[in-house]
């Protein structure tokens, strides 16, 4: 399926005075899972709300270079400005390390390529950025580079898949509401959007055993969608079977005992 129907479904939720400002914010690539081509595998959903960033990172990300910054621990120094500043993101960084710990075995999606396509990638991608935007990606076999990042976990057992409910860029998550349309739309319209993403990763022979909300307003738009009662932590999807957990953000801090909790549950089903 096409990246851009999800980026359709998040116009869809849109009042239509807001459409054409949220277009200039949109998140280029949508949801884009790499699958494995090695058949049936096991898969992890960790689903957010929004893509943080404005128009400005928007642009920056229109270049496919961009998507690895996320994941390297050491780049270079020459840029200073503050929409490449996303080495080893913080937000990325709390889910690997949540999940690795409990399972001991996962991975990146892209880690589901071979490391000749990736590093080709990288390469070719960065050259093609302008000389404002010229950061070199550590792709050498240096610790914390990409390539050992690769090596250590390109055999694991779960591969971690990010999605967000609306894909355009918002820094500020209570700014979000002044661009939805109304709950009851909107109900509707979170249902689906879960639900299109479900069916994306099965029908690419993914065997999702878990999905993992990671936002606490993602979670309330989710478990209203679904009629869940507000002292609920977790629900099996009625139709899909596969379980889904509530939480806030791994990268906001939860404190020892709550985190405890969170592990024992998540658990359960991994």
């Amino acid at each position: 399926m096409a990246n851009n129907v999800f980026l359709e479904q998040t116009l869809e939720t849109i009042k239509e005075d807001k459409k054409e400002e949220v277009k200039q914010k949109l998140l280029s690539n949508g949801f884009n899972p790499i699958i494995s081509s090695n058949g049936k595998h096991n898969g992890i959903l960790v689903f957010g709300i929004n893509p943080a960033g404005d128009k400005i990172t928007a642009d920056y990300e229109k270049n496919p270079y961009y998507f690895y910054l996320n994941y390297v621990e050491k780049l270079s120094e020459e840029s200073k400005d503050r929409n490449l500043n996303r080495t080893n993101n913080k937000y990325y960084s709390k889910i690997f390390s949540f999940f690795n710990k409990i399972t001991q075995s996962v991975k990146w999606d892209w880690c589901n390529l071979d490391w000749g396509s990736i590093k080709s990638k990288i390469e070719n991608d960065g050259k093609n950025l302008p000389q404002s935007q010229k950061i070199i990606a550590d792709i050498s076999s240096q610790n914390g580079s990409i390539e050992t990042f690769y090596k250590n976990h390109c055999g694991n057992d779960y591969t971690i898949y990010i999605g967000d409910l609306f894909y355009f860029h918002v820094q500020d998550q209570d700014d979000l509401i002044r661009y939805f349309l109304d709950k009851n739309k909107l109900k509707n319209q979170v249902k689906k959007i879960l639900d299109e993403h479900i069916k994306v990763l099965k029908n690419a022979n993914v065997d999702l055993k878990l999905i993992y909300i990671n936002n606490a307003d993602a979670s309330r738009f989710i478990s209203n969608a679904f009629n869940i009662k507000d002292d609920k932590t977790m629900f099996m999807h009625p139709e899909f079977n596969i379980p889904i957990v509530f939480s806030s953000m791994l990268s906001m801090g939860l404190d020892h005992y709550a985190k405890l909790r969170l592990e024992n549950e998540v658990k359960t089903y991994l």
